[in-house]
């Protein structure tokens, strides 16, 4: 009978540190900007959960096909059609996906 408690407080305890995981995972978004009201091209910058600016080596298409980089981080506005999330690789290298903000593509 005192086996019923203990089970039921380990189930407790491994759902609180899953939530707290997940909870605490940085998650990434790719802001869409003009460059000016005349250029067919955006600016690309990428942002994480906390708003802050995160700096970036490189942008992917999920096939790994190049887009764009840190040094010259602009589209051409027709490309990003279509286009719902990207691979982005950070300065550390390590490699996320984030989702693209459309409200600025158009």
């Amino acid at each position: 009978m005192k086996k019923k408690p203990l089970i039921i407080g380990i189930i407790a305890l491994f759902i609180v540190v899953l939530l707290v995981v997940l909870l605490n995972k940085t998650t990434y978004y790719v802001k869409v900007s003009k460059v000016d009201d005349q250029s067919p091209d955006r600016i690309l910058t990428v942002y994480n959960n906390k708003d802050e600016k995160v700096e970036f080596k490189r942008i992917e298409l999920l096939d790994g096909t190049f887009f764009c980089d840190d040094i010259n981080p602009s589209v051409y506005f027709n490309n990003l059609r279509g286009i719902e999330k990207l691979k982005v690789i950070l300065k550390d290298k390590s490699i996320v996906t984030a989702k693209v903000i459309e409200e600025e593509v158009k």
